[in-house]
């Protein structure tokens, strides 16, 4: 399901402004999207965020990818360890004495996608 609340694109990648979720019909969703050229267009969605009833579309509504920090204990070659932890206190309490190095790595937690990915559509 679209969460509104956070930024949103379309299926391929235009961001999308959302003016209004509450039009009445079965389109309720209004927004302006940013085309390559960097003109806006209105366009208007399904509460689910799609674009055409009749299936998946180029043009529903997907949340951006989000951006999380983890920390990771790097060890020597031959030391088969590989966790990830949520925060530095944490990724120091499970390092081992082998540790050569502890470093923030930023990661794109990636959408949630629904329906045929193939494009099809509008």
């Amino acid at each position: 399901m679209i969460d509104l609340t956070k930024p949103v694109q379309t299926r391929d990648g235009r961001r999308v402004r959302i003016l209004c979720a509450d039009a009445k019909g079965d389109f309720p969703i209004i927004g302006a999207v940013e085309e390559r050229d960097g003109t806006e267009r209105s366009g208007s969605w399904m509460r689910d965020g799609r674009y055409l009833c009749t299936g998946p579309s180029t043009s529903d509504l997907l949340n951006l990818p989000e951006k999380r920090p983890v920390w990771v204990n790097v060890y020597p070659p031959g030391v088969q360890r590989d966790y990830y932890h949520p925060d530095k206190a944490s990724a120091d309490s499970f390092a081992t004495s082998s540790r050569i190095a502890c470093i923030e790595v930023i990661y794109k937690v990636p959408a949630i996608k629904t329906g045929n990915e193939s494009g099809a559509g509008k």
